[in-house]
């Protein structure tokens, strides 16, 4: 997945800001409380509907709402896809939807998913740190290798059941 751009319209602490992201890799640096985090949340809630800010059924949205404002929205365009906006107004009420997809927010969440051929447990455990932290010590090799887009190939000897030891182990990228 890469995000080629992000928008944040009275999304926590900023009113309005888009960051294009074509180069292939973008580092976000500032002093404390400039949005650094924000950033981040709000990649995190845009893909998930859930963020810091939020339980992790997405109550609490509310509070990423500014004072003055009357909703927030973040839209990212992820390569190969299109549009992705959420949208938390102060009524209550939250939208999201996917270029190009149809369905209902849930069908739509579902289907990204599916596109970008990962999980929700994925993408919260590399957005959020605490996340990652709580993972079985299995589950977090398994994603750092998938991070780096490692390939583990075993072969055994003997006729495949569980007594089999590994001959070998080969890394393919």
């Amino acid at each position: 997945m890469k995000i080629t751009s992000l928008s944040l319209t009275s999304f926590r602490a900023a009113r309005g800001l888009t960051l294009p992201m074509h180069a292939p890799r973008v580092f976000i640096a500032g002093l404390n409380g400039s949005g650094k985090t924000s950033c981040r949340e709000a990649v995190r809630w845009a893909l998930r509907g859930v963020c810091e800010a939020t339980d992790l059924k997405g109550a609490g949205a509310e509070a990423l709402i500014p004072v003055d404002a009357k909703d927030a929205t973040v839209s990212l365009v992820l390569d190969g896809i299109g549009k992705v906006t959420r949208t938390f107004a102060e009524h209550g009420g939250t939208a999201f939807s996917v270029e190009g997809f149809t369905g209902t927010s849930g069908v739509q969440q579902q289907a990204l998913l599916a596109k970008l051929g990962t999980s929700a447990a994925f993408l919260d455990a590399v957005m959020a740190t605490d996340v990652f932290w709580k993972l079985h010590h299995g589950d977090a090799k398994a994603l750092v290798l998938s991070l780096l887009n490692v390939k583990v190939q075993i072969a055994t000897w003997g006729d495949g059941d569980a007594k089999d030891q590994p001959v070998y182990a080969t890394l393919d990228e």
